[in-house]
């Protein structure tokens, strides 16, 4: 009896970790507010306008355009403050629409302390046919403005 009752009592705590180590193992959830979202512009950039939202991404070839060019679906997956105050995100993308339709990538975003100036490296991973996974380790290691993945988009009036 004591034997049985301890067997279960091991089953019942490997089952308890198991879970645990499945829930911290998950993605950011995202808040309907997050800084991250709105319009970003920049003229001198082959996209000059971005819109970011909680249902995903749209791209436009010049700031003054209404119809997007490219559409994605987006995921926050991590979002830290550095001890300056800037806003990093991880984020993953898959084209819907667009030039980049079928494609897949990972960002790693830097907003700065104000949440005026946006800066992002992609890493495109491949494309959806091709089921490229998504990596936690394909990430950009860090905002180089060197990198030709590089971009810098300024807060629009939103």
């Amino acid at each position: 009896m004591k034997s049985g009752m301890w067997r279960l009592s091991a089953l019942m705590f490997v089952l308890t970790l198991i879970t645990l180590w499945g829930c911290t193992k998950g993605n950011y959830v995202a808040k309907p507010n997050e800084e991250l979202y709105g319009t970003w512009t920049n003229e001198s950039m082959t996209v000059q306008k971005e819109t970011i939202s909680a249902t995903g991404y749209k791209a436009f070839s010049h700031i003054s355009d209404s119809d997007s060019n490219a559409e994605a679906t987006t995921q926050i997956t991590n979002k830290w403050k550095d001890s300056e105050g800037n806003i990093w995100y991880k984020t993953l993308g898959t084209g819907t629409s667009g030039e980049w339709d079928g494609y897949k990538w990972q960002t790693l975003q830097k907003l700065s302390k104000s949440g005026t100036m946006r800066e992002e490296v992609v890493h495109v991973i491949g494309t959806v046919k091709s089921e490229s996974p998504f990596d936690p380790k394909s990430y950009p290691p860090t905002i180089d403005p060197k990198s030709p993945n590089y971009s810098l988009y300024y807060r629009a009036g939103n």
